[in-house]
């Protein structure tokens, strides 16, 4: 039984809660893409990230009301991203159906462009990608590449 209990303290699953350090800042990659899942990382940034930047993209068939929902009140801003994929809603798709919980989110035009509008502003609140695992893979891939300067945890 001990190993079990050793094991699971140190599995790690990538895209999951996943933490890099990126200009002195706390990233948080997570693959949030359904309800159940945007309610678990709404705890974890009230308890850990509060005041977070969330950048976020979906695929158009998931329950993206419902994960707006759970995420309203847990992060300070939005910013809404393309995925790539023919399943994957617009980022101007996610403001009209996330427009209730996030009546202030806004567009931008990749992930890249949204991380560094994020990373450039003084303060050091940490950000979130969520959403999509296509989204996180993409983020994963480009911070594991050291494209923003990161050091991973």
């Amino acid at each position: 039984m001990h190993a079990v209990e050793r094991g699971l303290e140190h599995a790690r699953w990538p895209g999951r809660l996943e933490r890099f350090i990126v200009r002195e800042r706390d990233v948080w990659l997570d693959g949030c893409h359904n309800p159940e899942g945007a309610a678990s990382l709404a705890a974890f940034v009230r308890a850990a990230a509060p005041r977070a930047s969330l950048v976020f993209g979906a695929m158009a068939d998931k329950d993206v009301e419902s994960m707006a929902q759970a995420l309203a009140g847990a992060v300070e801003e939005i910013r809404l991203v393309p995925v790539c994929g023919a399943r994957a809603a617009t980022p101007e798709q996610l403001k009209q159906r996330m427009a209730a919980a996030f009546p202030d989110a806004r567009p931008a035009p990749s992930l890249v462009a949204a991380l560094e509008e994020f990373l450039s502003r003084t303060g050091g609140k940490p950000i979130i990608v969520a959403g999509s695992l296509y989204l996180v893979g993409e983020a994963r891939q480009l911070l594991l590449g050291g494209s923003l300067e990161r050091v991973h945890s």
